[in-house]
């Protein structure tokens, strides 16, 4: 069965960090000999999940923005990720990221923008929200990847549970056309002494 890439991640939730992804294995070689110093800055992980980014970033003294549309990943994330240096947003950053201008000193978005059919605007906002002297670490399965459908299974799903996500046919997976995805944005939890005023018109 496929399934919109919002419900596929929130069925996928629970079970996600006990699986074995071959993605994963191999973005853990690499990515965080990647990271800047981020000790004291402000950095966004955009497309959160389960929090893995999230906690690499507070262990190394960030302040972090961590964002997802799937409240079921956000809530294994604060299961996972107990530190006051984080503020939880639930967003859907296909087209839009609801911070302000330049309040970022930095982001990392890790295996996600094979969901997104335009990467264009996505990038502009990467650019929009982070401060001039800023930086993004972006993560991804290369465009030349073609898993089979077992391996999609694997990759994006899980085969016990009989689903798999959609994603976008020209990042990675060829199969699957990105579901709609309705815009919906909520503050899970927010510190005021933490954070400075980051949400768009909310603030």
């Amino acid at each position: 069965m496929i399934v919109p890439t919002r419900d596929g991640y929130d069925r996928w939730a629970t079970i996600y960090d006990s699986e074995r992804n071959p993605l994963i294995a191999l973005e853990e070689r690499h990515f965080p000999q990647m990271l800047p110093d981020v000790g004291r800055r402000l950095v966004a992980d955009v497309g959160c999940g389960t929090g893995r980014q999230t906690l690499k970033l507070v262990k190394r003294g960030a302040r972090v923005v961590a964002i997802d549309f799937s409240q079921n990943m956000l809530r294994r994330a604060q299961e996972q990720v107990r530190s006051e240096q984080v503020f939880w947003l639930f967003a859907d950053v296909l087209t839009s990221i609801p911070l302000r201008n330049g309040v970022l000193d930095g982001a990392v978005c890790s295996l996600v923008l094979e969901h997104v059919p335009d990467l264009a605007p996505t990038l502009r906002e990467f650019r929009r929200v982070c401060k001039s002297d800023g930086f993004v670490l972006i993560s991804d399965s290369h465009p030349g990847f073609k898993p089979s459908r077992a391996q999609q299974g694997q990759l994006h799903g899980d085969a016990a549970l009989g689903f798999a996500c959609r994603s976008h046919q020209n990042l990675g997976t060829s199969c699957f056309d990105l579901a709609p995805l309705q815009r919906r944005q909520r503050v899970c939890r927010f510190d005021s002494s933490v954070l400075p005023p980051l949400l768009t018109g909310t603030m």
